[in-house]
């Protein structure tokens, strides 16, 4: 048990920035999926449109969530994770913002290709598995398991955008 134990502390050492941008990543992915689910519950029609692989109601959740988490993320990032990086204060808020943004919007479009691909995926050949019971509830939250698929994704890449170019 103490082997284990320093095990997970010395992998926690080793990997402490990019654990600390996993946590901030999960109050983004908080801040996202309760962003894309007030989109499509104020979207007219929503139980209709948000079955559909790539419907605009879909996309514009998809996207309000990304735009308002990657703003927190960038806060929380700057103070909590990049906070030792010596030329991290060498360009201004500003900048670094410019920068989070496109990286972020690289690691976005990774997560619209799994959530249309899977959420595609799943319509097609899923369909059938809807009517039988244990798959009832995963039918009906289909589309949030596929934003949070894209969202897993979309991490690796944005942690090194972030790590090799924003916060340098």
């Amino acid at each position: 048990m103490t082997a284990a134990v320093g095990r997970l502390a010395s992998f926690a050492a080793r990997h402490r920035r990019f654990l600390l941008f996993c946590v901030v990543g999960a109050s983004g992915v908080v801040v996202n999926m309760i962003i894309f689910r007030a989109v499509l519950w104020a979207w007219p029609g929503v139980p209709h449109v948000e079955r559909a692989a790539g419907s605009l109601a879909l996309q514009m959740a998809a996207t309000a969530g990304w735009f308002v988490s990657v703003a927190t993320n960038f806060l929380l990032n700057e103070r909590f994770t990049f906070q030792d990086g010596a030329s991290t204060w060498q360009t201004s808020r500003l900048g670094r913002l410019l920068r989070y943004y496109p990286s972020a919007a690289v690691a976005f479009a990774l997560q619209l290709i799994v959530l249309n691909g899977v959420l595609y995926a799943v319509e097609s050949f899923g369909a059938p598995l809807a009517t039988v019971a244990p798959w009832r509830l995963l039918w009906r939250v289909r589309a949030d398991c596929c934003n949070l698929m894209g969202i897993a994704v979309g991490t690796v890449a944005n942690y090194l955008l972030a790590r090799n170019w924003v916060f340098r």
